[in-house]
């Protein structure tokens, strides 16, 4: 072997242009599926930093309104005792929260709520102090503690070890309290999902002190995720088994809260996948596109290079060398080819690792928690890319040194290799299906676009002119009159148009999570009460929003003061529950009380562009215990305002310091961040298989032009025009373009179709970007095509009848 490999880097050293190319070549398929491998590692594929991370598995709850919903407290407590296949769960909850830093300026905090014994169940060590566990429950009761993120301890304390053991201030309502640091994460866990850093986490004793004991009492308030750890010798199957039956018996012990409920598990892994969703799909299917093409270019290469050597293996077998003993030198060549392109591949993976964050939009005030770079199970995944394409490429050319004609070759005279019309149709095929793929990458890169450019300009159903987003939080009794004058004095600041309050702003990235458990009294066959969404707003929200009521009215300023029973839907619940009917004047029931329909609005973006429309209203903003309030600002083009809305809420009480002041094209574009990645990498990515495919014609019809010297030479000779070598040159090109179409067109049929979830405002079958995908690609290969078709023209008939 070792000679084989000092013979193959000889042979590549006497051909620099054939090795550098083909290196260059596969380095790019190999660099670009490891850039894509290590952007969704980073965001969907990496493991917890646990121990035994396989054996993790995700809990979800299922109901008729929540494919995939989470638990609440005490289904968390039962789960903990009726599912022995599992060996320990645990609970983590997002919230939110106020440090109060020595200055008495406040900061954000975000926060996971989580089981005590979190940690010590998924083997989590503390970067310094030490992490609460189960034993702490008593001390807790009587001394809660909190432990720091590791981002959190760096930005806010310099990672300095001495804050364990003292104490930071946290708004408890509206006023702070001291809480004692007990630890600090590690640096490598971040989170249990790829989204961004949490700076505390508290026990649930902590929380309690912080907010009151109804987030854990309340069987119907579902915002704790499970993680489970499967015991021994148990599998999923088995857990789900457990869980199907724990479901049944909540539902006939709580009828109330989890009738027609059900409990699931998933592994973590598989948990991963579908959170990647169509975004990993579409990424890694143009990834294969790419590998595809440069393991076409790269086969074309060795054929070639094949062909260029029938000759001398003809000779050796002659001189009674076996076939195997033939071909190992030339899989020694590959084998050295690949390790240059696996080489180039890495350094392509190390810099786009540098260059993927850029691509991404980060959510408004959040510490992003993903992380990537060019580790070992990134070295792993392109060593296998490598590997596999070297040894699919080297097919062909094997299959043709196995097939040789020894009488035949040996005839040749060898200043060129022979025509072989197998070897001809192959290396058609070749560039045939280079087009083909060629054709889908443009046609899904344009659809994509297109989609993308759509959520920018497209009516969302809500405005795009500024509006500023003000979110504070009061947790105070009887705050409305505060809140009034807070609005009156924002109103006055210079460049605002209107002021406009809800609980939550749309895209806030709070998910949407306010619902009502509602009945229809004139729908007596939903026996069951259904889950609708919903906001408490102001009478002019949804005129500052831009979305407009098609049917009936919004509040008037007297129906919000005095809290009525009245609510506006929108369209989907207009559609899903009166279908064909009038649904003005019925009456919903929720939160103990009938609710008169007054409006219908236009369906809005709650959580996500582009999301399904689902059931929603609105509703007076309650003044009743509210603890949060977001400001809606309508103001004019330009005009920068997050420096005086904070002083003007702070200067009517300190406590009133914004949590975030956001504008809702900010949210808007985050909400779009996946359409715009998709778009920009398939774009890259679209870009890169129009170069090869562009370059492998051009190398086939040079090669083409190469083996039809004398032909060409002849046809001059007997009168042919420099326009007609290129007619028959340019024929050739023309025809393998249509046969890539007749590959391209169903192939790009099925790609864009896979990606029909991540379309908005656009068709799979959109014809604008399935003429510009052809007329781009053929106008690259016309140009491709051109360059050897003039080269033909300039061969000397006398030279080329010189040839044999």
């Amino acid at each position: 072997m070792i000679r084989d490999l000092r013979q193959a880097i000889r042979q590549l050293a006497h051909s620099p242009a054939f090795a550098i190319i083909s290196m260059l070549t596969l380095g790019i398929g190999v660099g670009v599926a490891a850039s894509i491998f290590c952007l969704l590692d980073g965001l969907w594929f990496r493991p917890m930093s646990v121990p035994r991370p396989a054996e993790l598995v995700r809990l979800y709850s299922v109901s008729p309104q929540e494919a995939r919903d989470n638990f609440s407290y005490p289904e968390f407590q039962q789960l903990q005792k009726n599912v022995p296949a599992l060996r320990s769960v645990v609970a983590k909850g997002p919230r939110g929260g106020r440090l109060v830093r020595p200055d008495g300026s406040l900061r954000m905090l975000l926060v996971n709520v989580v089981s005590t014994n979190f940690f010590e169940d998924l083997g989590i060590q503390a970067a310094a102090g030490r992490l609460f566990t189960s034993a702490d429950d008593d001390r807790l009761r009587v001394a809660p503690a909190v432990v720091l993120g590791h981002a959190f301890w760096m930005d806010e304390f310099g990672g300095n070890p001495a804050i364990v053991g003292q104490q930071i201030q946290l708004m408890r309502r509206d006023k702070p309290e001291l809480f004692t640091v007990m630890g600090v994460l590690p640096d490598s866990f971040r989170e249990t999902d790829s989204v961004s850093t949490r700076d505390l986490w508290l026990p649930p004793q902590t929380w309690e002190r912080l907010n009151g004991p109804k987030d854990f009492e309340a069987r119907g308030f579902r915002w704790f995720e499970l993680i489970g750890r499967l015991a021994p010798g148990n599998s999923v199957r088995q857990a789900n088994a457990q869980l199907q039956a724990a479901g049944q018996s909540l539902a006939a012990q709580w009828p109330a809260t989890n009738k027609n409920r059900a409990f699931a598990a998933i592994s973590d892994l598989r948990y991963r996948m579908n959170d990647a969703g169509t975004t990993g799909e579409i990424l890694l299917a143009v990834v294969g596109m790419i590998v595809l093409l440069v393991g076409v270019n790269v086969a074309q290469l060795l054929l070639a290079r094949g062909l260029a050597r029938q000759r001398e293996f003809a000779v050796r077998q002659a001189l009674g060398a076996d076939r195997f003993s033939i071909i190992r030198p030339f899989l020694a060549e590959n084998l050295v080819i690949g390790a240059g392109g696996l080489g180039i591949g890495l350094l392509v993976a190390m810099g786009s690792a540098a260059i993927i964050p850029s691509l991404l939009l980060f959510p408004p005030g959040f510490t992003p928690g993903w992380h990537f770079g060019a580790d070992w199970r990134v070295f792993l995944f392109a060593a296998a890319v490598c590997f596999l394409s070297v040894l699919l490429v080297s097919v062909i050319p094997v299959w043709r040194a196995m097939r040789l004609n020894l009488l035949s070759q040996l005839k040749s005279s060898g200043s060129s290799p022979l025509s072989d019309a197998h070897t001809s149709l192959a290396h058609r095929w070749l560039v045939a299906t280079q087009v083909g793929v060629a054709v889908a990458l443009l046609v899904s890169t344009g659809v994509l676009v297109r989609s993308f450019l759509n959520t920018r300009t497209q009516d969302l159903g809500m405005t795009r002119a500024p509006v500023l987003t003000v979110w504070v939080w009061q947790n105070v009794d009887n705050a409305m009159q505060k809140f009034l004058v807070a609005q009156e004095r924002l109103q006055q600041l210079p460049g605002v148009i209107d002021v406009a309050y809800a609980v939550r702003a749309p895209l806030s990235l709070s998910e949407g999570g306010m619902a009502y458990m509602v009945t229809l009294p004139d729908h007596p066959e939903l026996k069951d009460p259904i889950e609708v969404k919903y906001n408490g707003v102001s009478a002019n929200f949804l005129q500052v929003m831009g979305t407009p009521v098609l049917r009936g009215r919004t509040f008037t300023a007297a129906e919000v003061q005095t809290n009525a029973p009245v609510i506006v839907i929108n369209e989907a619940m207009a559609h899903r529950y009166w279908p064909g009917a009038d649904p003005l004047g019925k009456l919903v029931h929720l939160a103990k009380a009938d609710f008169t329909i007054i409006g219908i609005a236009r369906n809005a973006p709650v959580n996500a562009v582009g999301e399904i429309p689902e059931p929603y209203l609105y509703r007076p903003f309650e003044s009743e215990g509210a603890g949060q309030i977001t400001y809606l600002l309508a103001t004019r083009p330009g005009v920068s305002l997050a420096k005086p809305v904070r002083e003007a809420l702070v200067s009517l009480d300190p406590t009133m310091d914004p949590i975030s002041i956001i504008s809702e094209g900010e949210l808007v574009r985050y909400s779009a961040g996946q359409y715009q990645m998709t778009a920009e990498l398939v774009s890259l990515l679209g870009l890169v298989g129009l170069l090869l495919t562009a370059s492998g014609l051009y190398g086939f019809i040079s090669y083409r032009v190469t083996q039809r010297t004398r032909e060409i030479g002849i046809r001059m000779a007997l009168g042919s025009t420099q326009q007609r070598a290129v007619r028959v040159v340019m024929l050739e090109s023309a025809k393998l373009f249509a046969y890539g179409l007749l590959i391209g067109l169903p192939l790009s049929l099925l790609a864009t179709n896979l990606a029909s979830s991540m379309l908005f405002g656009v068709r799979p079958l959109d014809v604008p970007s399935w003429c510009v995908a052809c007329i781009v690609l053929l106008g690259s290969l016309f140009l491709a095509s051109y360059i050897p078709a003039r080269r033909a023209t300039r061969i000397e008939p006398l030279t080329a009848l010189r040839m044999e």
